[in-house]
This record gives C-alpha cells, sequence and structure tokens, in this order.
C-alpha cells in the first residue's frame, strides 16, 4: 500500500508540471513582445484590413496601413537603355543585346540592415565618438527611423513592375540586419514578405555577428532600458526564415517567424516558373531536387547557410542549363567583418558549379571574392567552368570586375550598394540570348517613385536637412505616409552621403562618388565568353 507521502509527492510534482507549463504557455503567448517596437501604444490610430490585424503588432500594422494607402502616383523607376553601359563586347551590339528573347528576369537588393534605433554600440556617446571613425555604428536619425520605409517602397515597387513585366524571384545578398538583434530579422521578413513573388536570402556578416564584427556571445549592444535578443548564430538565422508562424519565448523554437502575408505565395505560382518551390527563402533548396513539385529539403541546412538550384524552362521546347548557386561567407563566432568560404563548403561549390558546354552559373556571395584564400579564388576562375557571373554585396558601393585567372578562366564580378545608404537603388537584372548563341546579362538600377536617386536632381543640402528637421518634429504623422516616411529616409540617407563624401582622408569608407556607382550599376555584359559573342 503506498504512503501518503508518496501521494502527496506525485501531486507536487502535477503541480509543478502544471505551474511550469502554465508560466511557459503565458510567456511563450503573451510574455516580453519584443518584436513590437516600443510604439505599441500607437496600434489603435491605425486603420488596417488586414485579414490578420487581430494577430498584429504596432510594426506589422504600421506596415499593413502604408502600403494600403498608397494611390496610383506611386510606381517604380527604372535606368533607361540609354544610360546602360556596354561592357565586354562592341557596343554596336547594345540593340541587339537588348532586343534578345528574355532567359530570366529577378531583383536584386543588398545590405538593407534593418536596424533597431534605441541600440548603440557600447552606449550612445561611444557609439556617436567612434561614428566619426567609421561610419557605421550611428546614422542620421532619419535614416534610422524611415529606413524601413524606404525598403518598403522597393519592395512594392518590384511588385508593381512585376504585374507589368514578370519578374522570377527576388534575392538578396546578405546582411538583412545592422545590430544583430531578433527584431530586426523579423521586421525585414517581414516587408519582404510582402513580395509577389518568391524572395531568397543569404548570410552576411551582421546577419551572424553584432554589429557586424563583434561575436555575439560576448554582446556588444547595450543602452539603458533596451532588451537585446540577439540572433546570434546561424541557426537561429535561417529557422527565423521558415513559413510557419512560431510565438516569442524561450528557446529556438519560440523565435518570432513573421507570418506570410495573404496576398503573397510561398512558391512561384506562375506557369513559367523558373525557381524551384522554396518554404524556407532559399536555405532548403539543393540541386539535385530542381523542377521538383515537392520542397527540396537539406536535413542539416541550418549549419549550412549555403544552397543550390537549377532553373527550369518550363514554356519553352529546351532546359536552358542555368544553375543558381547561394554561398555563406560569414565568420560565425569570430571577431571581425571579413569574409571567408570554409573548406568544407568549398569543396561543396568545386561540385556544384556546372562545367557542360552551354551552361551558366549565377553565384550570389555576400563579401567580394578577393577576400577569399587563393585556392578558393582559383576554383572560380578554373577555366572548365561554364559560364559564371558572381553578384556580391558588403562594399556599399558599386562596382563591376572582370576577375581573371593564370590558368586561362575568368568571370565577370557585379558587386551592389546598400539600400540603407545614398542612392539607395537596387537591381532589375535580365539574362537575354538563344541557347547555343550568345547570352548577356543587363543589369539596372530599380528604385520607387517617392525617391529622387539621381544625384543632380536632390535637393540642396540646406533645404533637405530642413526637411529632415520636419521629419523629426513630425515623426508619427510622417511615418503613415508612405511616401512622406520614405523622401524622411531618402534624404537622411542623403544628408549622410555629403557629410562622408567630405572626408577625403578616410579611404576606406568614403562615400561613392554618384556617377561612379551610376555607371557601375547600369551595364550590359557578355555571360558567353567574349570570343562567342564576337563570333555570332
Amino acid at each position: 500500500m503506498r504512503s501518503k507521502s508518496h501521494y502527496r509527492f506525485i501531486v507536487s510534482l502535477l503541480l509543478i508540471w502544471s505551474l511550469f507549463t502554465g508560466c511557459y504557455s503565458y510567456i511563450a503567448k503573451s510574455g516580453i513582445p519584443f518584436y513590437t517596437g516600443p510604439e505599441q501604444e500607437c496600434y489603435q490610430d491605425l486603420n488596417c484590413d488586414c485579414q490578420t490585424q487581430k494577430e498584429q503588432n504596432y510594426f506589422e500594422s504600421l506596415i499593413c496601413h502604408t502600403q494600403n494607402q498608397l494611390d496610383d502616383n506611386f510606381t517604380y523607376r527604372l535606368a533607361p537603355d540609354l544610360d546602360l553601359r556596354v561592357e565586354g563586347f562592341d557596343p554596336k551590339d547594345k540593340d541587339i543585346a537588348l532586343k534578345a528573347p528574355l532567359l530570366l528576369r529577378f531583383a536584386w537588393f543588398s545590405d538593407v540592415q534593418f536596424r533597431q534605433h534605441e541600440l548603440k554600440l557600447g552606449s550612445k556617446i561611444f557609439s556617436r565618438s567612434l561614428d566619426k571613425v567609421i561610419p557605421s555604428s550611428q546614422r542620421n536619425p532619419a535614416q534610422e527611423d524611415f529606413h524601413w520605409a524606404v525598403y518598403l517602397s522597393q519592395i512594392e515597387a518590384t511588385n508593381r513592375l512585376h504585374r507589368v513585366e514578370p519578374i522570377d524571384f527576388m534575392i538578396h545578398t546578405g546582411d538583412s540586419i545592422d545590430t544583430g538583434s531578433i527584431e530586426e530579422l523579423y521586421h525585414f521578413i517581414y516587408i519582404s514578405d510582402r513580395l509577389e513573388i518568391p524572395w531568397l536570402n543569404l548570410v552576411g556578416n551582421h546577419d551572424v555577428s553584432i554589429f557586424g564584427n563583434y561575436v555575439a556571445r560576448l554582446g556588444y549592444g547595450r543602452d539603458p532600458g533596451v532588451i537585446f535578443y540577439p540572433v546570434g548564430n546561424l541557426a537561429d538565422f535561417a529557422w527565423m526564415h521558415r513559413e510557419k508562424r512560431d510565438i516569442s519565448g524561450f528557446g529556438r523554437h519560440f523565435l518570432p517567424v513573421p507570418a506570410t502575408s495573404a496576398h503573397t505565395p510561398s512558391v512561384n505560382t506562375h506557369k513559367d516558373k523558373k525557381l524551384p518551390p522554396t518554404f524556407h527563402h532559399g536555405f532548403d533548396l539543393e540541386s539535385d531536387k530542381a523542377c521538383s513539385d515537392l520542397p527540396s529539403p537539406i536535413p542539416n541546412y541550418e549549419e549550412c547557410g549555403y544552397y543550390a538550384a537549377d532553373l527550369c524552362f518550363p514554356n519553352r521546347n529546351y532546359n536552358f542549363p542555368v544553375r543558381l548557386i547561394a554561398m555563406n561567407s560569414a565568420k560565425e563566432d569570430w571577431w571581425g567583418a571579413d569574409g571567408w568560404i570554409d573548406p568544407d563548403q568549398r569543396r561543396w561549390l568545386k561540385g556544384k558549379l556546372r562545367r557542360e558546354g552551354g551552361a551558366i552559373n549565377l553565384l550570389f556571395v555576400h563579401h567580394r571574392p578577393e577576400e577569399f584564400d587563393a585556392e578558393t579564388q582559383g576554383l572560380l576562375t578554373d577555366p572548365t567552368n561554364g559560364a559564371l557571373v558572381v553578384f556580391t554585396g558588403h562594399t556599399h558601393k558599386h562596382h563591376l570586375k572582370r576577375h581573371g585567372g593564370s590558368n586561362g578562366g575568368g568571370y565577370y564580378e557585379l558587386n551592389t550598394g546598400s539600400v540603407l545608404e545614398f542612392p539607395q537603388i537596387g537591381r532589375l537584372i535580365e539574362l537575354r540570348g538563344e541557347p547555343e548563341g550568345p547570352v548577356w546579362l543587363i543589369s539596372r538600377a530599380l528604385w520607387s517613385s517617392p525617391m529622387t536617386v539621381l544625384e543632380r536632381e536632390m535637393p540642396s543640402q540646406e533645404s533637405s536637412g530642413e526637411a529632415l528637421k520636419e521629419c523629426r518634429d513630425n515623426r508619427d504623422e510622417k511615418r503613415k505616409i508612405l511616401a512622406e516616411a520614405v523622401r524622411c529616409g531618402h534624404y537622411g540617407a542623403y544628408q549622410d552621403y555629403l557629410k562622408n563624401r567630405k572626408k577625403k582622408w578616410r579611404f576606406w569608407d568614403r562615400s561613392q562618388p554618384f556617377d561612379e556607382a551610376w555607371a557601375a550599376a547600369n551595364v550590359i555584359i557578355p555571360v558567353s565568353p567574349p570570343e562567342s559573342v564576337k563570333k555570332k
């Protein structure tokens, strides 16, 4: 016969278990809303018609409201054909390249670097002092307050362009966030999910480190009264890209995952879909399962952060051999912002570069190739590779470079600037050509109509400064009208551009002259080897 103490022990365990699960459930569902932002009291001021309004925090309501109130005057902007510079073949053939059959069209953004503006490096005083040397620890207040609006306008501009000229996907080449907080990543994913096309992401140094330089476990983001939840590692970064919404709380499985917008397809629903289905914004892709109707999960994708996919052309009478390869060049648990490719990933890359005649490899990586080891650089210039184009970010500037190797191989690298910094443009990339013939890549600037972009059309520093003062004084009202919020963020970036351009003694992070950036962003290059272009 069991003693009373035994039953009391069992009852105590049940009570403890009930109390624990009850508290755990409460914390998970009703605990500190660490991704809602500081303005939750403004929630009732926003009238939003989204179906999931009751599940939304202030930020989600704000995005929904501002996107829904856009009028017909809002649209996309593209650099005109006249501004496209020809590189690597006869300029007389520019019209031939522009009129060649379209193979692929995608939008390309980089280094959005969402900023939780309450967080500073060490403290506000230290951050302000450091900014005089490294202009990345603190930005123009309006730029920090309204950067979300600039990115949202780019997303909506992409949607409107897609309705006119279908786009196959969007890809972002790393540094989604700035200080490294979960709130920043939540906001980036939530806005990116407003796209009406599939989108892919890459890992940058800011995505797995604090302020892009510091080991996450040591913690360098400090400010009184701010609760800082770092992403801190690749597994958490990849987990937050899941399709399903999870609740905030303790443990990785309770990281906040934005709900997919009602109008946003998880996979490309167009008849001529070229990208295989992805449910983790690329991190679940692998080229072995290309063109399948089902996702192709990789058991250890969260530990890798790199992936590949063969693009499909179902509405053609041929399967054009184009492979998309996304790399992870971030140093996790390591001090510093420089990039590297570890040996396992290098071996994987060697097996993924298509080498058959006529094959095209589109390689996306956050850091520029010159930061990699000699073996990786030699692999990229291997003459047995198929045609290769490399897309990079990280520098916050625009460059075009032809890389050649001692072994005779070579490729073009397109390096794009940050959506965070002036001129804040994205890119529209097109592949045009025919199988067994020359193929061209056309890159042109993409932005939204509230942004001026062209330097000669920007207001003077004095008048833009007055506009920014109005933005700060009327912050809550400005952010409810997307076009106004975009101009605030855009003028803030322009003020930083002018400030950093004057510091001639600082050669490593001075603003890039606009004309240089514009020339590098708007180009036509041969994807096929130059000799095949000449033989056409």
